[in-house]
Formats: C-alpha cells, structure tokens, sequence
C-alpha cells in the first residue's frame, strides 16, 4: 500500500518495524520445529505409532506457518476526521487493530526523547527510527496512555491539522 493523503481530510501512512532480531527470531522457529519433528518421530517410533509421523509433521509445519508471520510487523496510520487509527500489519496478511486516539481528546503531541511519559499503556507503532512523535491521550478509562509513531512531516501535519493546541513548546519551535 502506498502512502496516502487525500483532499478530504483522510491521511494514510505505512511504515515497517525494523527489528534486528526477527532473523535469530525465525531461525530459532526453524530450529524449535526441526527438534520438534525430530524428537516427536523418535517418540512415535518408541511408542510404535509409525504412521502419525507424516500428521505431527503436517502439525508442526502449521504451527510454523502461524508463528512465522508473527516476525514482520507493519503499522498502518489512518487519520480520519480527527481519530488516529493505528492497525498493525503482521506478515502482510494479518490485520489487528491496535489503537484509536481521537486527537480532539488528546493531552500533548512531542517529539519522542525516550523519556517515561508517566502513562499507563505505552503503545509503540514506530519502525525504530530517531524520527519519533509521542501522542499522550486518556482512554476509555480515564488512564493516561502514550502512543508513539514515526514521524514524517506529512503525517506530523496531519495530526497538527487535526488539534494544534496538543503540540508542546519544544514540537513548535519553543512557540505556544
């Protein structure tokens, strides 16, 4: 999907989770299945039950299947009106939503430093990169929640459009 904005108040952004560890992560899946397979057939031999080998394979491949996806993670941002819709994306097949913050609502916006912003729930649907935005927001329940997000000038705008009074000192230029 390509990055979208449009003239009527709808913006769209997608970005990827860039997590350094998704190699070992599949590697370990394919060692973890390999034992499986391997000390399940050595079982089924002992127990003489030859012929469910061919089925505890089929099962363990499934299962590497559904783990696999869970590896790549893309966050799709839609902006609507003023409610920031975030979806993660797993293995380009699997869509779940992770949050909606109606930016009327909203506390604060910033640029993300890494600091502890005090919340509740912390919700990061960034890539990883320095180019980060922290969205601070009660929910439903009245807890102060952060979200993080990438930050590409478009979609900074979008949410500036969207309430301008959120943004602090520091995401203004040190103007109110």
């Amino acid at each position: 999907m390509d990055n979208y904005e449009s003239s009527l108040g709808i913006t769209e952004y997608l970005t990827q989770r860039r997590d350094p560890a998704s190699g070992a992560k599949r590697a370990g899946i394919v060692a973890l299945a390999a034992a499986g397979i391997a000390a399940g057939s050595y079982l089924l031999i002992k127990l003489n039950v030859t012929a469910l080998i061919p089925v505890l394979a089929v099962a363990i491949v499934f299962l590497v299947t559904r783990l696999w996806r869970y590896t790549s993670a893309e966050y799709e941002y839609s902006l609507v009106d003023s409610e920031l819709r975030v979806d993660v994306i797993y293995g380009k097949a699997e869509r779940r939503e992770m949050v909606r913050v109606e930016l009327k609502k909203a506390l604060s916006v910033s640029p993300c430093d890494g600091s502890d912003p005090g919340a509740a729930q912390i919700f990061d649907a960034s890539s990883g990169n320095e180019e980060r935005w922290r969205i601070i927001y009660s929910d439903d329940k009245n807890r102060k929640c952060a979200l993080i997000i990438d930050g590409p000038e478009r979609v900074v705008a979008a949410v500036r459009r969207a309430n301008p009074r959120i943004f602090s000192a520091q995401a203004n230029g040190g103007r109110q």
